[in-house]
């Protein structure tokens, strides 16, 4: 799944003036085996919240995203038997 949160004729304006886009991406392992999990990105500076669904090998990519902006990224367990993880302050590059 790809995720845009700039897109449209504001998409200038949001990345700072700059056409630069990136992707924040990762592998989700629940006890060390990749893992199927919910992934949410927050945006601080809008406060939108979108998720996407890692893939059989854990894996899960946001597309798209402003190159040098903060973003905070949480995964929980669909099976709620661990707590979630949060990674905060991940700073595209």
């Amino acid at each position: 799944m790809e995720y845009n949160p700039y897109q449209g004729s504001n998409a200038e304006h949001y990345a700072g003036g700059s056409n630069t886009f990136v992707s924040i991406s990762g592998v989700v392992l629940k006890k060390g085996v990749p893992y199927r999990a919910i992934v949410h990105l927050f945006n601080p500076l809008n406060n939108q919240i979108v998720a996407t669904q890692s893939n059989d090998m854990g894996a899960y990519t946001f597309k798209g995203l402003p190159k040098g902006h903060r973003f905070t990224v949480f995964a929980r367990d669909i099976a709620q038997v661990f707590n979630a993880v949060i990674q905060d302050n991940v700073v595209t590059k």
